[in-house]
């Protein structure tokens, strides 16, 4: 147990969003456009099609949406970066956390109920996207009451692992930075959290039952 948290802040896609659906979505992707397995979810998970965007398109600081990186933008980095033979329309991000694809982590969000049982404060920050280029539709698949603060990357234009970001959440939450226990996927967002001093718990996307475990343990809860 780790008696001076009195918050517990989660980020959403790999810790209470499943990406389970992610890989054989991106999977038919390839096939679709005659690219080696595995190509599609590297491409959209990795730096280089935020670089190719460049700063002034940046999804995370909400400055375009999915809806128009799915509309060509996506397919048309694919094209310049693989000749592909044809350029189909695809939607990747769309097909594979959307609709009836998006599912939370039910361990997951057992905890936040847990948590709040316990009297302690809960955070959802999180590197977030429009999904329209309006930033009208619904974009957390998730009961955002659970939560005492909320933070968005695209609606605060700041985001992971920017220490900006971190300093908002303390902010709002009216905590010092070793008050808080955050539950990340990328040891980068837990390394700037860390360089506060927040306590942090990485957790594997495909596997989330020894994060549970280690935040259980951390707020004096039996599993």
């Amino acid at each position: 147990m780790i008696p001076e948290i009195r918050a517990v802040v989660y980020d959403f896609g790999g810790v209470l969003l499943s990406y389970d659906n992610v890989k054989p979505t991106c999977k038919k992707i390839d096939e679709l456009l005659g690219l080696p397995v595995g190509t599609v979810v590297k491409e959209i998970v990795g730096q280089d099609f935020h670089d190719w965007l460049g700063p002034h398109r940046n999804m995370f600081l909400g400055n375009i949406s999915i809806a128009e990186i799915e509309a060509g933008l996506l397919v048309e980095y694919l094209h310049e970066k693989y000749s592909l033979k044809e350029k189909h329309p695809i939607k990747p991000y769309s097909d594979a956390l959307g609709g009836i694809n998006a599912k939370i982590i039910v361990p997951m969000l057992e905890t936040v109920k847990k948590v709040r049982e316990k009297g302690l404060k809960t955070g959802l920050l999180t590197n977030n996207m429009f999904l329209d280029k309006d930033g009208v539709k619904s974009r957390l698949i998730i009961d955002t009451a659970h939560f005492d603060v909320l933070i968005e990357s695209c609606v605060e234009k700041v985001m992971k692992p920017q220490p900006e970001i971190y300093k908002m959440m303390e902010d709002r939450l009216g905590l010092a930075p070793n008050q808080i226990l955050f539950l990340d996927d990328l040891q980068v967002n837990l390394d700037a959290a860390e360089a506060r001093g927040w306590h942090t718990i990485l957790v594997e996307p495909f596997d989330v039952a020894p994060a549970v475990q280690k935040l259980l343990e951390a707020i004096g809860e039996s599993s």
